[in-house]
């Protein structure tokens, strides 16, 4: 891959840089710090590619080099927004062989997998043994709390108002996440310096056998690095360039979503933690929103967490992505950076954010270009306005 910096009268060639540590005033291959530069920057790993939940809307690394006893050591364990679970394997083109590295990843996964099971069993004694085993490992290795990892994350991400439903909605997080490790649904990334074809076969092998067994969708995401003059650039890329397959696969399977199965009637039964005045105010709101998007062959969402739901529109043109979601606590989040990280959203989402922050006073309470939420009081004298906006995805 070329990468070039177009300057007035010409262009620039950047030189591709690889991942090396100084030792000894040598220079080496180093692994770890392709591990370091993914945990220490969340925002290169691509979350849109990933999952199909519309509420999923960032990547949070959990722990780095958890050793799994006998069975070696993840380099990244990380979640989403959703609760999904991501084991990551770390490996330079120089250093990696193509027999070995899916037996290496599939062998953690065996490893965690055999902590709280007995004859492919879950035993639940040996679950909730695991589950603390695994939360004293966070703990240890980062001095934070799966809780405190996943609000520090949330309150990066997105603004809003800190309000009691965040607290719900973070535990909704780690319910999933729960849950998922108990259901054994895990994504395998292999995060290298260079795809080889050899690799791609591997996994389009893994992902073809996924509604056969019981394995786990895998990807590949290649970063790379440049540099000139001082300028250093970073671009990604994911094999397969988006898992609509692995997707489709996992749909059909009988367990595949291991979160809440919300739907209307759940949503209004969690709205009863706002006064009733509220109350009826969000519900008639959502209820137009849902005439709105149902008349024009779209969809409602309504999330994936059990404590604070979201009623989220899904437009017929805009699948997997959705403007706003309103919790159940009230709050309404502008989902722009959510949308206008699709590309080929993005010039609608941003006429659709300009729109929104011409309201009132929104121009002064949402947040340029980032998943913003507001109270009731802040929006919902103004719903109206915003279905009016909304009327643009149509």
């Amino acid at each position: 891959m070329a990468v070039f910096r177009k300057d007035s009268h010409k262009l620039v060639e950047f030189e591709q840089i690889f991942f090396v540590k100084n030792e000894d005033g040598k220079e080496k291959n180093d692994e770890g710090e392709l591990q370091k530069l993914l945990f220490e920057n969340p925002e290169l790993f691509p979350i849109d590619v990933n999952s199909s939940d519309v509420n999923t809307s960032y990547f949070i690394p959990l722990v780095r080099e958890l050793s799994v006893d006998k069975h070696g050591i993840i380099d990244i364990l990380a979640t989403d927004s959703s609760g999904n679970i991501f084991i990551i394997e770390c490996k330079l083109a120089y250093n990696y062989d193509n027999k070995k590295i899916r037996g290496q990843i599939t062998d953690y996964v065996s490893g965690i997998w055999s902590k709280y099971t007995i004859e492919a069993s879950v035993n639940e004694n040996k679950f909730e043994e695991f589950w603390t085993w695994l939360c004293n490992e966070i703990m240890t290795k980062s001095n934070k709390k799966l809780d405190n990892i996943i609000e520090e994350s949330m309150s990066k991400n997105l603004d809003i108002p800190k309000t009691p439903g965040n607290d719900l909605v973070v535990k909704d997080i780690v319910n999933n996440i729960k849950e998922n490790f108990r259901h054994n649904r895990v994504f395998l990334i292999f995060a290298v310096d260079l795809i080889t074809d050899t690799l791609r076969e591997i996994v389009n092998w893994h992902n073809y056998s996924l509604d056969r067994a019981n394995n786990y969708p895998a990807f590949i995401l290649e970063v790379s690095r440049f540099k000139k003059e001082g300028v250093e650039l970073i671009s990604t890329r994911t094999y397969p360039s988006n898992l609509k397959e692995i997707k489709s696969i996992k749909s059909k399977r009988e367990n595949a979503s291991p979160r809440a199965v919300n739907d209307y009637d759940k949503w209004v039964a969690s709205l009863e933690r706002n006064s009733p005045d509220e109350k009826e105010k969000i519900k008639d709101f959502v209820n137009k929103v849902k005439s709105m998007v149902e008349k024009n062959n779209g969809s409602m969402d309504w999330g994936t967490g059990k404590e604070n739901p979201r009623a989220m529109p899904v437009f017929e043109n805009f699948p997997n992505r959705s403007p706003i979601g309103i919790r159940a606590d009230g709050v309404c989040i502008f989902q722009f950076r959510m949308m206008q990280n699709k590309p080929e959203y993005k010039s609608i989402a941003t006429k659709f954010e300009n729109e929104i922050r011409a309201i009132g006073n929104f121009k002064n309470e949402l947040k340029t270009g980032k998943d913003t939420g507001l109270t009731p009081d802040k929006w919902i004298n103004h719903s109206d306005e915003i279905l009016k906006c909304l009327e643009i995805f149509l």
